[in-house]
């Protein structure tokens, strides 16, 4: 944050993509797992989010998170990963109330299952059950994720704050 300042003297556009999903079942799940997941998933993005605001002057400057469409549509195991990306979208959206008269839009993209190293791991039968729930009948790939990164970039999308966009081939319908 440091450097970035004194190279560039400002932000035009903060992505916070912090994520760690431990798989734990809810009944045995201790709560410093919980917390760490909270501290990674969370706590993370309010930090970074605060250090950059005195950065982010000039009018128009966007900050977007990372969350996941598990808010939603949970799988099991994984309670404390979706309350956690839960609680970034209501920072979202109460962010964007508050920021927004300073210029500074604030939204959310929520991927569903995109082809990555974390996906591959899956067993088989896990793939194939995740794929009969997703409409377009494919995981998604990273660019998907990247091109909703870039569009909350770009001037076209000034007027939009407070959104969570939704990127799961129809998975969540």
């Amino acid at each position: 944050i440091r450097t970035v300042g004194e190279r560039y003297g400002r932000l035009d556009i903060l992505v916070n993509n912090a994520g760690w999903a431990p798989v734990t079942p809810f009944a045995t799940m201790k709560i410093d797992e919980y917390d760490k997941v909270f501290a990674i998933n969370v706590r993370a993005v309010v930090m970074l989010t605060q250090a950059c605001l005195p950065m982010i002057k000039a009018a128009k400057g966007n900050i977007l998170n990372v969350t996941t469409t598990m808010t939603t549509n949970p799988i099991a195991t994984m309670a404390n990963y979706a309350a956690s990306k839960a609680g970034i979208i209501g920072m979202t959206k109460a962010a964007a109330k508050e920021l927004a008269p300073r210029g500074i839009t604030v939204n959310a993209v929520a991927p569903g299952f995109i082809d990555t190293a974390m996906t591959d791991a899956l067993p088989d039968s896990a793939k194939e059950a995740i794929l009969s729930r997703i409409a377009c009948g494919a995981f998604g790939a990273p660019e998907d994720v990247a091109n909703a990164v870039a569009f909350f970039a770009q001037p076209e999308s000034e007027y939009i704050t407070g959104q969570v966009l939704c990127i799961d081939g129809g998975m969540s319908l």
